[in-house]
């Protein structure tokens, strides 16, 4: 294992002019792409010549970050640079903000949810269709038509409109949320995430500081150019689910097991695969059984009680937009086609009356959740791997799934600050590939190119040696 730093090590005067120069360049390729972004606003409608060119530029904007990241692990940043790196990251994100959503349409369906939601309806209820068609015959049906008139530019551009809403119920709050601060329009939904990127950045400097480890390692995170483009210009809300479980782990850490079972129970109100977290919380609290089981009841509880109104969200599977992610949604998969192979074959040779892709999903949730309990088992001595060990699972999580949309990927980025692997920080680089224009390059090198690299990071660092963790990354707080 290489060491992180050196904290003796004198900071040359280049390392400041490279950092001052990839700020200023970060900066600059940013305004290129706010500048660009209302050519991509129809999705149906771009010129693949400038698709090609944004691309490029958000993989420049990537190669910079990883450059300069690479000095994090040689020479330990004073705090003056500290202030440039919150500088830099907040100008990021306000820069982001103004732009127009490109090519993106998830943001519709999470503001029309939102409104849905603040009205005091289901949103799990009726499909966004029914609504355009008018085919409710319920007492909502008023109310409804009224915020189909108020949504008119938004209710056009909701992707899979045959379907009811995905996101369980602690997203549809934020959603909602959203509608409260401004009705319709992006801005408040981006205002919300940016109150959750900062809550982000509150919990990354307690632990920095919790682990002696330097606080430039912030940059790891606020110059994120992928998870700054993802969330503050293409408005997803994966970062909300990073924020949650940032959380539970700093309530880990600090042995917090009302905090910890609640953040985790909220994260998977958020989304649903944070699930297979749950072995870090009963490991870390097996020694002292009535926390551990104070930690999970909680956990249990909260989770039942969110998720009941969830449950209506998988009734009815011919316009349920959750099984209908869980059984056929696929795309960006790597390995995943090796266990859809297996499940058609065991489907068909046992007669098991299931379609095959839901075995290979089962068997995909059944690994993840073992070595769940693996990297649980290894960090139950040793808080300051919980970061690295849930990163692993996520991952691997991603590595194996179906759908590998760029998004999914922001839920390790803070994470990822606290624990500094290649092995979750390359993809920053590769995912923006995916976005290129049929054409350009073959879609299956660039699937290879992603997948492969980072199994073979994942795979170094699960096989390396851990027992010097702790003494190779205590470092001088800033």
């Amino acid at each position: 294992m290489t060491q992180l730093h050196n904290p003796e090590k004198k900071l040359p005067l280049w390392v400041t002019f490279l950092w001052i120069a990839v700020g200023l360049s970060l900066i600059g390729l940013h305004i290129v792409i706010m500048l660009m972004s209302p050519q991509f606003i129809d999705l149906n409608a771009s010129d693949p010549y400038n698709v090609t060119i944004l691309i490029l530029c958000e993989m420049a904007a990537c190669s910079l970050y990883l450059i300069v990241l690479w000095t994090l692990k040689k020479y330990v940043l004073g705090r003056y640079h500290l202030a440039g790196i919150i500088l830099v990251g907040l100008l990021l994100r306000l820069i982001m903000m103004t732009s127009t959503p490109i090519q993106a349409s998830d943001y519709c369906r999470y503001l029309w949810d939102g409104a849905v939601t603040a009205n005091g309806i289901s949103p799990y209820a009726y499909t966004p269709s029914d609504v355009v068609e008018n085919r409710i015959n319920s007492p909502d049906s008023q109310t409804l038509q009224q915020l189909r008139k108020e949504a008119e530019l938004i209710l056009p551009n909701i992707n899979h409109p045959h379907l009811r809403t995905i996101y369980p119920p602690v997203s549809q709050g934020t959603f909602a949320l959203a509608y409260w601060l401004t009705p319709y329009k992006i801005i408040g939904w981006r205002v919300v995430l940016l109150a959750f990127d900062l809550t982000a950045v509150i919990f990354m400097l307690s632990l920095l500081s919790h682990f002696n480890l330097s606080l430039s390692f912030l940059a790891i995170y606020l110059w994120n150019p992928l998870l700054i483009y993802e969330t503050h210009c293409r408005g997803h809300l994966d970062l909300i689910v990073g924020v949650f479980i940032l959380i539970f782990v700093w309530a880990l850490v600090k042995h917090k097991p009302i905090t910890a079972g609640t953040m985790l129970a909220i994260a998977v109100g958020a989304k649903l695969w944070p699930l297979v977290l749950v072995p870090f919380l009963i490991f870390q609290f097996q020694k002292k059984r009535p926390e551990m089981l104070k930690a999970t009841a909680v956990f249990a509880g909260l989770t039942l009680l969110i998720m009941i109104p969830f449950t209506t969200a998988i009734k009815n599977s011919s316009d349920s937009g959750t099984i209908a992610y869980m059984q056929t949604w696929q795309a960006n998969a790597g390995v995943y086609w090796i266990f859809n192979w297996i499940g058609w074959k065991l489907a068909g040779i046992f007669n098991l009356g299931f379609d095959g892709r839901l075995i290979a999903r089962a068997m995909i949730v059944s690994i993840v959740f073992m070595v769940s309990i693996w990297q649980a088992h290894i960090s139950k001595t040793n808080v300051r791997q919980l970061p690295q060990k849930i990163a692993v699972v996520f991952i691997l999580l991603l590595l194996l799934s179906p759908t590998v949309y760029p998004w999914y990927y922001i839920a390790v980025i803070p994470l990822a600050a606290l624990s500094f692997r290649w092995a979750f920080l390359l993809w920053t680089f590769l995912l923006p590939m995916t976005y290129f224009p049929d054409g350009f390059i073959n879609n299956h090198i660039i699937l290879v190119l992603i997948h492969l690299t980072v199994w073979l990071l994942l795979l170094k660092q699960l096989t390396s040696d851990d027992s010097r963790l702790t003494e190779r990354t205590k470092l001088s707080v800033l």
